[in-house]
């Protein structure tokens, strides 16, 4: 099933027992009486087919399964809506014996994973070459976790070009694989998320951002603020309002010099939990800003309960705004939207001086991007810290292009 521990964690595991037992009545129905249906375990079930010959045969019955699961369902007081991932191997092709074909289809159901879920996939042997490949990863990142020697914080500076200031950083993690070389958040955190990997990552990313900031503090580099990204399994768990307490206790930071950013996606997941948390942590001082905004079907009710300080737009629409009105129009709107519910407005991924001209007229004065800097290294962010952003900013676009590509 997809998603199902977000199940047990809002609702609780009986809630989550009733859901299994509904999944299972539904596979029941989907088969044949001839088929067979198991549940391995946890939110895992198994359904052996015989007597079919044609391989596409397995795949009309998982189409059939999967528009079954789609349903639906009703659990006590609640109505839940839960997909699922389906893997498929064939006998004798795939696998010679019962531990073979369960290893296989098991292969083959995370690879539906990874194509977006709610579908199902054949297994193939280059599947198995990908599987090992993870496997590889997920063990190497609790190494990493455990040994705290591979982890690194990169900081990208976040400016002010009304007057070329610099107001904060983004913290964002890197790995170094001691044999893969540096691995890209977007490569390893999904596989954190799926793994539950990300809650001491996301512990450790927090206390060493705000222990960071508060040295930068402490050496006279002015009183910014330090940005950390939280996942939807974080804002989940429930302790993390307690975890945040403690970093800024343990670092001396200030609460008023940390802030939150949470995925629209997220919040619109669970929006009563996202609430209760983060009304908590505006209560302490600490901010908070809705990351990726535009990108996760937002509304304006659920904006307005929500309270937050500020909206960052997409770099997907900042990435196209030289090319594109319907880019320029979305900005636009995000920071109309912005304005007029009193929140700030921050673009990420600026990276060409019309870029930066476009959202200047759009009213947008605070940016991020490869334009101002790429994320830094401890050392290279302090001396960023220290000398200033690049003067590219209140002159025109010709005059400054030299230097902005020196910046990039």
């Amino acid at each position: 099933l997809d998603e199902f521990k977000a199940v047990n964690d809002r609702f609780g595991h009986s809630v989550g027992d009733g859901l299994l037992k509904q999944v299972a009545e539904r596979l029941v129905d989907a088969v044949r009486e001839s088929d067979s249906v198991a549940r391995l375990g946890g939110d895992e079930f198994t359904v052996i087919l015989e007597g079919n010959h044609r391989v596409e045969d397995a795949g009309h019955v998982a189409t059939k399964i999967l528009r079954s699961l789609q349903v639906p369902y009703h659990v006590g007081p609640h109505k839940l809506h839960v997909t699922a991932s389906i893997g498929i191997a064939l006998y004798p092709v795939d696998g010679q014996n019962s531990q073979e074909l369960l290893r296989d289809a098991d292969i083959a159901m995370y690879s539906a994973k990874a194509a977006g879920k709610n579908t199902y996939q054949y297994f193939t042997p280059e599947l198995r070459e990908k599987t090992s490949e993870r496997l590889h990863l997920i063990d190497g990142l609790r190494r990493a976790i455990e040994a705290r020697q591979e982890l690194e914080l990169v900081y990208q500076p976040k400016i002010d070009i009304r007057d070329n200031s610099i107001i904060g950083v983004e913290a964002l993690v890197r790995w170094h694989h001691p044999e893969l070389g540096l691995v890209l958040p977007d490569r390893f955190v999904p596989l954190a998320e799926e793994t539950d990997l990300i809650l001491p990552i996301g512990d450790w990313v927090i206390v060493e951002a705000c222990r960071q900031m508060k040295a930068w503090q402490v050496a006279g580099l002015g009183e910014l603020t330090v940005s950390v990204n939280v996942s939807s399994r974080q804002l989940r768990h429930g302790d993390l309002v307690e975890k945040i307490e403690v970093a800024l206790a343990e670092t001396g930071l200030a609460p008023e010099f940390l802030e939150i950013e949470i995925t629209e996606g997220t919040l619109v997941e669970d929006t009563g939990l996202a609430t209760r948390t983060l009304e908590r942590l505006r209560a302490m001082g600490v901010q908070v800003s809705i990351d990726d905004f535009g990108t996760g079907y937002s509304s304006l009710g659920y904006l307005q309960r929500l309270p937050i300080d500020r909206l960052k737009i997409d770099r997907t629409f900042v990435r196209d705004l030289p090319v594109s009105d319907d880019a320029t129009a979305l900005s636009a709107a995000v920071v109309g939207l912005a304005q007029s519910l009193h929140l700030d407005v921050v673009a990420e991924g600026v990276e060409t001086i019309e870029q930066l001209e476009i959202l200047r007229s759009l009213d947008c004065f605070k940016v991020q991007g490869f334009l101002i800097a790429r994320p830094l290294h401890v050392e290279q962010a302090r001396q960023f810290l220290e000398d200033g952003p690049p003067p590219i900013l209140g002159q025109d676009a010709a005059a400054s292009t030299e230097v902005a590509q020196s910046a990039i």
